[in-house]
């Protein structure tokens, strides 16, 4: 694989993703909690994608990310968007990004099962606890270990239409159940006009950290979980059995006496 592929197709990869759809969830999440502030911590932010969502309405967001090559891209977005001074990308670890307190913190497309090890974890969960204001909420979905335990991810192909090209992916797991481990295998041909253009592939490991474990450690680091749902359907309770789910996480206010 070479990078500069990975970065020019990462947003047609997830061209049918409905970013949009998924601030709106969000933002339900915040009324619902009161929230009248507007400022936005993205945790893990990629490109950009959701950040732009928020600012288009009306949000000041700071995205960050480790992946340089993403914040890249993010900022590229940005100064297209007509959102500029509504939107700050910064390429680092949240424990060390200097960015002010804020009403939301969220972590979208599973990021937190990118992270290996329970207390790189906690220490993640406690720099975001940091960052956010008493009172304010953390959203942020994952892959749920329940489920993708029981009924353990498989071979998938898929094929999208983009921009004039076709995209073919194939996704292979390669699964450690002991170790609560799944590293995917995917390679990308990218063709036009029935010819290729691009073949390249990359791989990343995702831990399938259970809703119990998930919810201990953001206990351990000074968060409140108020709801665990569905994340195809936030208005349901998650089950053993659903895949993919979102935490609703309340920091708590603390009096001065």
């Amino acid at each position: 694989m070479t990078a500069k592929n990975y970065y020019t197709y990462y947003d047609r990869l997830f061209s049918k993703k409905d970013y949009g759809r998924e601030v709106d969830v969000v933002l339900r999440f915040a009324k619902e909690h009161g929230i009248k502030g507007t400022a936005i911590l993205d945790v893990g932010c990629g490109t950009g994608s959701h950040a732009l969502e928020f600012a288009r309405r009306g949000y000041s967001v700071v995205g960050t990310d480790t992946d340089c090559g993403m914040i890249a891209a993010a900022n590229e977005k940005r100064e297209q968007s007509g959102e500029q001074e509504k939107l700050t990308f910064v390429c680092g670890d949240i424990s060390d990004a200097r960015t002010g307190e804020a009403d939301i913190a969220v972590s979208l497309f599973h990021v937190v099962n990118y992270i290996q090890e329970p207390d790189a974890l906690r220490a993640f969960f406690r720099a975001i606890h940091e960052r956010l204001r008493g009172g304010g909420i953390f959203v942020f979905d994952c892959w749920n270990g329940v489920a993708a335990i029981a009924d353990t991810p498989k071979e998938k192909a898929t094929s999208i239409e983009c921009e004039g090209e076709r995209i073919e992916t194939s996704m292979v797991p390669d699964i450690h159940l002991m170790e609560q481990r799944v590293v995917m295998h995917d390679a990308v041909r990218v063709l036009r006009g029935g010819a290729e253009k691009a073949l390249f592939q990359f791989e990343y490991a995702q831990r399938l950290w259970t809703p119990w474990h998930l919810t201990g450690i953001l206990r351990e680091s000074g968060f409140e979980t108020v709801r665990i749902t569905s994340w195809a359907e936030p208005e349901k309770a998650a089950a053993h059995a659903t895949w993919k789910i979102v935490f609703v996480c309340k920091k708590e206010i603390i009096s001065q006496k």
